[in-house]
């Protein structure tokens, strides 16, 4: 297949965790994100403060249906090379958590809080912080109210660094958390993350080029 159409590269910002998984593609991944073992993640981008399970698969290879054959010795060699790289790209926003085993497909949209439950095929694109799940996902419910997400959305909270915030917040309360974030962020204690790009933090991981 045409393997130059697509050139690798992987961009963090600080605090990213990677754990024994295998990275392919052109990765962004942001702040405060870990990855667990045995995860296959290629060409996405993934937001902040975002949880993935252990063998997670996100964006795995398509082959055409309506081709001659769907294998790839015979992609390589057709005089129309096959592209799979087009419309590849999972967009996953931040504060999104992929349970164990789940498999995002390629193209997709994961909007901000979203969760994704354990062993789930998701095929179509998730609203922010909608609960989806099965084989194909469907929504099962939303994690707040209306009015709650509209403040969530609205407060990007991602968008700080919690590690050095030093003031104990009851997160279990939605509602007053988000009112002492709020103040907080107004009364700027809880510093923006730089949105710079860090080392990334990696234990037995996999690149492929």
């Amino acid at each position: 297949m045409n393997s130059n159409v697509y050139q690798s590269k992987i961009q963090t910002e600080e605090y990213v965790n990677i754990f024994g998984s295998r990275l392919e593609g052109h990765l962004k991944i942001g702040a405060h994100t870990f990855i667990n073992p045995g995860s296959d993640v290629r060409h996405c981008v993934i937001g902040r403060y975002c949880s993935i399970g252990d063998g997670v698969y996100i964006s795995p290879n398509r082959h055409p249906h309506d081709w001659f054959s769907t294998h790839p010795i015979l992609l390589s060699k057709s005089e129309r090379p096959y592209n799979d790289h087009i419309g590849r790209v999972v967009t996953i926003g931040s504060d999104v958590w992929l349970g164990g085993r789940s498999t995002i497909m390629a193209g997709l949209e994961i909007g901000h809080g979203a969760v994704i439950g354990a062993g789930s095929i998701v095929t179509k694109n998730v609203e922010p912080f909608n609960v989806v799940a099965g084989i194909p996902a469907r929504v099962i419910k939303k994690r707040f109210d209306e009015d709650k997400i509209h403040l969530l959305q609205n407060l990007q909270w991602w968008n700080y660094n919690f590690i050095e915030c030093e003031e104990k917040i009851d997160f279990s309360n939605i509602e007053l958390a988000i009112e002492l974030v709020s103040r907080m962020i107004e009364d700027n204690k809880i510093p923006p993350l730089s949105g710079e790009d860090a080392t990334i933090h990696v234990d037995n991981f996999h690149y492929f080029d």
